[in-house]
């Protein structure tokens, strides 16, 4: 006998999360109900998964469509951030990933320090493009310009 179960987690070589399956009855019910595994798929617990599911697709749409209104807004932006740099235009320390989400903060755009893009501090004064990775695959550029700050 087969019986029919709503997976509560992704397992190996049965399903994902949320998925109905059938298993196995002795399986089903002395490893994967007991173990918290997987629950009986009763016209219940389907409407109560369905429920979660639809809850998530809002959620990730929102979620989505906040991301995206946060790239429009940065996308082709120009930054401005002073440095203490000698006369030759090097910064001293550099200009790092912490440095430009400050500076985008100081603006009214809040992004996550990874979401920056930079192989290693900016060095010198001068114009920059700077590359936002978001959520989704989305990716934007804006344009970081660093100036000398005046002693």
């Amino acid at each position: 006998m087969k019986m029919k179960l709503i997976l509560l987690e992704d397992l190996k070589d049965i399903g994902k999360k949320g998925e109905v399956k059938y298993v196995k009855d002795g399986y089903a019910r002395n490893y994967l109900i007991p173990k918290g595994k997987a629950r009986l798929a009763t016209q219940d617990a389907l409407d109560e998964i369905d429920e979660q599911m639809r809850e998530q697709e809002l959620a990730a749409s929102q979620e989505l469509a906040r991301v995206q209104k946060a790239a429009e807004e940065i996308d082709g932006i120009t930054v401005f951030v002073k440095a203490k740099a000698d006369e030759n235009g090097t910064i001293y320390g550099g200009i790092n990933a912490l440095h430009i989400q400050k500076a985008l903060l100081d603006i009214g755009i809040e992004v996550s320090e990874q979401s920056i893009q930079m192989n290693e501090p900016f060095k010198q004064t001068g114009e920059y493009k700077v590359q936002l990775n978001f959520d989704h695959g989305i990716e934007v550029y804006f344009n970081l310009v660093i100036e000398q700050e005046q002693a």
